[in-house]
């Protein structure tokens, strides 16, 4: 198929129509390079959160109780 595109291309556009063709295409190739690359970023920095939140320490809330002894509570109610 890429050899009957380039042999149609080749054959029946005109010089400048090719040319501003393959900039074109050069154009879009490098923004999708970019878009690519930020995505990458993006992900690993989502990666990187939900490895933090996994990791994150329980939450202990330590009230003073009127008895003397102090209660302790985890992050969830009981």
């Amino acid at each position: 198929m890429t050899r009957f595109k380039r042999w149609l291309i080749d054959r029946f556009l005109p010089e400048y129509c090719r040319e501003e063709m393959e900039r074109e295409n050069y154009k879009l190739q490098y923004k999708l390079t970019e878009a690519e690359e930020k995505n990458r970023r993006l992900q690993a920095y989502i990666d990187g959160i939900h490895t933090a939140l996994r990791a994150g320490r329980k939450i202990i809330i330590k009230n003073g109780g009127g008895a003397g002894g102090d209660l302790e509570r985890g992050t969830k109610q009981q």
